[in-house]
This record gives structure tokens, sequence and C-alpha cells, in this order.
């Protein structure tokens, strides 16, 4: 019984750490979001995903919604890359216009600059398409101007951070990997000829009929 009680409250201690940690990297992406400008969202985290529910201000075209849609993508995965996938919950006045599911992997390798954007587009899977997702009420505005340039910039700083990280640890990988030069034996000192000879440990010049070393002390041959 004791047993039991101990295992339960070790699964709970887990558990309470577990949502902890999912909340602080929810906290995070909102905060990231803000900042540039996508104020009303809501992010849930669990271990194998990241959902993000948040409120589309008005657009001008599709390119605005891509925008947003690429820097939710690329701080998703960079602040919970563990996870298995990224999930977007697009609303208009609480009313669904898209969902967009893409494997956390593939927004990596997508900010990495590992893949091209139409290579990492055909990955994504939208709901409803495109052509069918937003009512005219959505395209009245276009007030997204000054966020959009903020998340323009910041998805570059997102692309060179990334890059970098995984040249340098990909440049240690290397360095690990290359084995150590080998220290070359020392050669002893040819012997003289005529009436002389060298010493077999430092080289001093002898007589030949030297048996130990003026300069070492060593015994010779």
């Amino acid at each position: 019984m004791i047993f039991l009680v101990l295992v339960l409250q070790q699964a709970s201690a887990q558990a309470t750490l577990e949502y902890a940690h999912h909340r602080s990297i929810a906290e995070d992406i909102s905060a990231s979001l803000a900042e540039a400008g996508i104020t009303d969202s809501y992010v849930n985290v669990t271990e194998d995903s990241v959902v993000v529910h948040y409120h589309q201000p008005k657009i001008k075209s599709d390119v605005d919604v891509l925008l947003v849609w690429n820097y939710i993508w690329a701080t998703c995965a960079l602040y919970h890359p563990e996870s298995s996938e990224i999930r977007i919950l697009q609303y208009f006045d609480s009313v669904p216009l898209a969902e967009a599911v893409v494997d956390t992997t593939q927004a990596v390798d997508y900010v990495a600059g590992k893949k091209t954007f139409n290579e990492f587009r055909r990955s994504v899977t939208v709901n409803p398409p495109p052509d069918r997702r937003y009512p005219e009420a959505v395209k009245e505005g276009g007030d997204l101007d000054f966020a959009l340039i903020g998340i323009a910039g910041f998805m570059l700083f997102l692309v060179v951070v990334l890059g970098v990280f995984f040249f340098k640890r990909k440049s240690g990988e290397t360095k690990n990997k290359q084995k150590a030069k080998p220290v070359e034996p020392r050669k002893p000192p040819e012997r003289g000829v005529g009436g002389h000879k060298f010493c077999t440990e430092c080289g001093t010049k002898l007589s030949r009929e030297a048996r130990f070393c003026t300069e070492c002390g060593i015994k010779q041959d």
C-alpha cells in the first residue's frame, strides 16, 4: 500500500513538472507572438504538439496570412522542437476560418534553410482550401502593414540564428571526429664514420673508443 502511494506521488510530481514546463513554453510563444503584433492568441503546448489559436486581423491578401503563419511556425519550432506537430487554428470574430497543420521537423528544416518554401508548403495540410477561406469582412482592412514588417524582420533573424546554431553544431561534430595527429618516434642519430661516433642519446660527437658520453653520461654501445 505504501509503495502504491509513493508511485502515485511520484507520478503526480512528474506530471506537475511537465505541465509547468509546457506552460512556460506556451507563455514564451505567446509573448513572442504578441511582440510581432499577434496579440489575440491562445497557445496550448503538450509533449507532442503545439496548438495556436489566434484571431486574424484584417488583411489585404493571402500573403499577409502566409507571413503570420510563417512567423507562428518558426516561433513554435524554435521554442518546442521536440514536439511532433504544430497546429494553427485561425479565427475571425470567433468564426473558424482555417486550420493549418505541419510536422515540427518540417518547420525546423524550413526555418534552418534546409527546405525551400515550395518543399515546405507541400508538407502543410490546410483545411478548408485557400479559395474558400476568408469572408469579405476579413479582406476589407489591411491594418497589418506595420506588424508584417516586424514579422518579416524577425523571420530573417530566426533563420540567421538557427543557421548559425546548426553550422556550429555540425562543425563541432566534425572536429570531434578528427583523429589526433600521431607523434612520430624519435630517430636515433646516425653513427659517424672514421675516427668518431655520436652519442645514441644526445648526439654529442665522441671518439670511437668512448664508452660513455662526455655530455650526458649515457653508456655507449
